[in-house]
């Protein structure tokens, strides 16, 4: 007769699997576009337009080594369509993007502010920054409806 802790772990061998399958799925299926005030995102991370087409984060240039904000089509990352820290590239995988005091924030490491937005939305409480399917990033002030573009960054 079987002892009760294999039949345990023969029962629960499914019951595991189904819940290690249905986490990785519901996290793969929660991606953002947007990042509120708090949220960091980091050079793993990204964000992704809602309908999927375009997606914003960090990438490592092969000649340099150096990280930059890209935005690409999520269908091919090699096809990088913006990049917001050209000028002042970080040098390790440190570098977060975060929205402080309704600016967005490029930071290294030292926790040194690389790269400031300025726009119309700066000092807001409630700006967000969101991808758009058109490629855009925007920041928008959600109480005023102010919103600044990024073509490029300064």
């Amino acid at each position: 007769m079987p002892s009760t802790r294999v039949i345990i772990r023969k029962e629960l061998c499914p019951l595991i699997c189904f819940i290690f399958l249905f986490s990785f799925f519901l996290s793969s299926s929660f991606a953002t576009d947007t990042l509120t005030p708090g949220d960091t995102l980091t050079v793993n991370q990204t964000l992704v337009s809602a309908g999927g087409v375009f997606e914003l984060g960090f990438f490592k240039s092969d000649f340099s080594g150096s990280y930059y904000l890209g935005i690409w089509f999520r269908a091919d990352a090699n096809k990088v369509v913006w990049v917001g820290n050209r000028r002042v590239p970080i040098l390790d995988a440190s570098g977060s993007l975060q929205i402080l005091s309704g600016n967005l924030v490029l930071i290294d490491r030292r926790q040194n502010p690389l790269l400031v937005s300025t726009g119309n939305v700066a000092m807001a409480i409630n700006a967000t920054a969101t991808l758009l399917d058109s490629g855009n990033f925007i920041l928008k002030e959600e109480n005023t409806g102010m919103i600044c573009t990024f073509d490029k960054l300064p």
